[in-house]
């Protein structure tokens, strides 16, 4: 009997300490971004990204009705994701394909064929740069692959300025001009930012913008803190980076970022209004 119940207790102890030692990770969205949070409301990053404006990695945005791959600022982690919440139901559409945009019937990444140009290229290799309205010719870092793909997208009346009105697909609203960026409208995590008193309309959210490249610029931008979902303290993170898409109409603001100690990073995407 002795031998039975010590068995059973040992049993007790290692299932135990199976649970304590397989603490699940959470995630909490502020700020328009999604990072891990003691006690956040998501179990998982995928499903953060769904209700918040930021998301980190690669994967798909959805802009003018179609699906635009990027290397960072994901909202969709799959192409399939992406099309069944922005319009492509059918599949068909273009590919790029070493360099060139391909039509397809089906699992297309690009519903349209400008979208399919403005980020289908060589890999960055030889082809073609739009500067300042102009497709210039060079040897490494292209943009596209081929004159025409480049003279589609590139004109005098592409707008490459930062400064506009940007807008996430949370709703929040920043509006950037020379070296800094100021909210105008605030989408619901920011809102609850606001009603704690921590941030108002007219705050920076971007500062000490500088350009480094045609479509690159050096920024701090505002983070925050949380504890249990509830944002605890805002500060400013330790460098970013803004990077524009070739046509002018999407940017992803990628910061690192430490608070009491811990390292953090994250990336947000908005869209020109």
């Amino acid at each position: 009997m002795k031998t039975r119940l010590f068995f059973l207790v040992g049993i007790l102890i290692i299932i135990s300490s199976l649970f304590i030692g397989c603490a699940e990770e959470h995630y909490d969205c502020s700020m328009d971004i999604c990072s891990p949070t003691q006690g956040g409301p998501y179990l998982s990053m995928a499903a953060c990204q769904k209700d918040c404006g930021g998301a980190s990695g690669s994967g798909y945005i959805c802009t003018n009705n179609s699906c635009v791959q990027v290397s960072t600022g994901a909202k969709y982690g799959t192409i399939s994701a992406c099309q069944n919440s922005c319009g492509n139901t059918s599949g068909a559409g273009y590919n790029c394909v070493s360099g060139n945009c391909v039509s397809v019937s089906s699992g297309a990444t690009y519903v349209s064929l400008s979208a399919c140009q403005s980020n289908c290229s060589s890999s960055g290799g030889a082809g073609y740069n739009c500067t300042s309205g102009n497709c210039v010719s060079v040897s490494s870092g292209a943009a596209y692959s081929t004159l025409s793909a480049c003279q589609s997208n590139c004109s005098s009346s592409t707008n490459l300025t930062l400064d506009d009105k940007w807008i996430n697909s949370n709703g929040s609203v920043i509006t950037i001009s020379g070296s800094t960026g100021i909210y105008t409208v605030f989408g619901p995590s920011n809102q609850a930012i606001a009603n704690l008193g921590l941030i108002k309309l007219g705050d920076l959210g971007l500062k000490n913008i500088s350009k480094t490249s045609t479509y690159k610029w050096n920024c701090l931008a505002l983070c925050s803190y949380s504890e249990n979902s509830v944002v605890k303290a805002l500060f400013w993170s330790t460098d970013g980076v803004i990077t524009m898409s070739n046509d002018g109409k999407t940017i992803s603001i990628f910061s690192n970022r430490t608070y009491n100690g811990t390292p953090s990073s994250g990336t947000s995407t908005y869209m020109r209004q």
